[in-house]
């Protein structure tokens, strides 16, 4: 993690549905779980409709830059059972979906990948 985390921002919506998830599934990687737990706990909680048009949320495509190779990608969060990666669907419930979430463009953010390493992710745009 790094030592200044970014502010993240979640509609009540998502909070409460991803909140939901993370509870109810038995077969998440522990180490997601209290992540996304985390994650949750320290989130700027916002109304559905005043949820800036800048910030990852569910349904909501996102371009980031993996800071370690310059890679850009762009991916859509979503919830289990929608994703698929060869789509760019990725669910909240991935390391790199729980990473993103909430996260606003411009902000950066260290954390763990399911290999046991550390990679730093810039979100360069979302959009709806």
């Amino acid at each position: 993690m790094s030592k200044s985390l970014p502010t993240l921002i979640m509609s009540m919506t998502d909070h409460e549905a991803v909140a939901e998830l993370v509870a109810a599934t038995e077969t998440l990687d522990p180490s997601v779980a209290d992540y996304l737990d985390r994650e949750l706990n320290r989130a700027r909680l916002v109304a559905p409709g005043k949820l800036p048009d800048d910030v990852a949320a569910m349904g909501r495509s996102v371009t980031y830059r993996d800071e370690a190779n310059g890679r850009v990608r762009s991916i859509t969060l979503v919830f289990p059972g929608e994703q698929d990666a060869s789509a760019g669907k990725i669910s909240v419930l991935t390391p790199i979906g729980a990473a993103l979430l909430g996260m606003r463009a411009g902000q950066g953010i260290t954390w763990a990948d399911h290999m046991g390493g550390t990679r730093n992710l810039t979100v360069l745009e979302v959009s709806a």
